[in-house]
């Protein structure tokens, strides 16, 4: 699955710059309480910032 995943992304990144008309990137970023769950699809997620590094828990 991860295979196909890879290709879903490289085709959704390939249609934003096709659509911008831009050579920029887009990098996702999840504001979370907990973080993100590890799982076939989390490689998506470029960075994550979580509720204790916002207040310090």
């Amino acid at each position: 699955m991860i295979g196909r995943t890879n290709e879903i992304d490289a085709l959704g990144e390939a249609a934003f710059k096709e659509e911008t008309q831009t050579d920029k990137s887009l990098h996702l970023t999840m504001i979370t309480v907990a973080g993100v769950k590890r799982n076939e699809y989390s490689y998506l997620v470029h960075s994550q910032v979580r509720l204790d590094d916002l207040f310090h828990v």
